[in-house]
């Protein structure tokens, strides 16, 4: 398994005959080996667990009896191990499982939904205060300009703040949830009776909702972050408030492209089991 950070360079950076021979290198990956391309810390930690379970389900199903491939899945050493060896996610089953990853979901959806809004909201108020700007220009009212350049920029930092503490929430609910859900469908796997798909089923729509809600909400975020870009320079109140509104976009930006790789990758390892007969 080979995974590839995308760092945030310059194209000026970019040394194009590396670039080339690190595409040329993940093409050769594709018919040998699992290869991914990751964002974060964190994103990376959720998804190694994700293809690590993956790739040991798949060996326990052709080396080793059912009764054992949980344990190697989720990390136990031996099906004789004492009560004192376990760790405390050792312990959890799948319904503890179930209900973590729906908790999860629950609050990252939450916290998705108040995102969305603060973007909504970041617009509608900028969008109130273009016409009255623009009339004080026309009259070449520099006071009245400056008034209302502090109002937007209040309203900017008040954006910024409000990601930034959302930002947190979203991403550890999200890679709680991700976990959750595959290491629920881990212990399904090896435990229940692989007829009944009902809640795989259910984990993998509730997913496929999330990442059309992820893409919705990356739009308006990529649509307002060229809005704050193409803002002039007009008081150094304003100047500081774009420029956190910036940089808290360009942090959920990171967030949503991570939850987005997950997600696809949680979805793929679902839609495996759901086709297996």
């Amino acid at each position: 398994m080979f995974y590839f950070k995308d760092p945030e360079i310059r194209a000026s950076e970019i040394d194009i005959d590396q670039y080339k021979q690190v595409k040329d290198f993940k093409s050769k990956l594709g018919v040998k080996a699992l290869y991914a391309t990751f964002n974060t810390t964190e994103e990376f930690v959720a998804m190694v667990r994700l293809h690590l379970s993956r790739q040991l389900q798949e060996w326990a199903n052709k080396k080793w009896g059912s009764q054992i491939k949980a344990q190697i899945a989720l990390g136990a050493e031996s099906d004789t191990a004492t009560e004192e060896t376990f760790t405390d996610d050792e312990e959890l089953g799948f319904l503890d499982y179930i209900e973590i990853g729906n908790a999860s979901l629950e609050s990252s959806t939450s916290s998705l939904s108040r995102i969305t809004e603060a973007i909504a909201e970041l617009g509608r108020k900028a969008g109130e205060n273009t016409p009255k700007y623009a009339a004080a220009v026309e009259h070449n009212d520099i006071a009245k300009q400056k008034q209302i350049a502090n109002i937007v920029a209040r309203t900017m930092e008040e954006f910024g703040s409000r990601l930034d503490t959302e930002l947190p929430i979203f991403s550890n609910c999200y890679s709680a949830a991700i976990d959750a859900i595959s290491k629920s469908a881990i212990l399904w796997e090896a435990d229940f009776d692989l007829g009944d798909k009902a809640s795989v089923q259910s984990a993998h729509d509730q997913l496929d909702s999330l990442l059309a809600a992820i893409g919705t909400t990356k739009e308006s975020m990529l649509s307002m972050e060229q809005t704050i870009t193409d803002l002039p320079r007009l008081t150094a109140t304003f100047n500081r408030a774009k420029r956190h509104a910036s940089h808290s976009l360009a942090g959920l930006n990171g967030a949503l492209s991570s939850s987005f790789n997950l997600t696809t990758e949680a979805l793929r390892e679902l839609k495996r089991i759901l086709g297996n007969k």
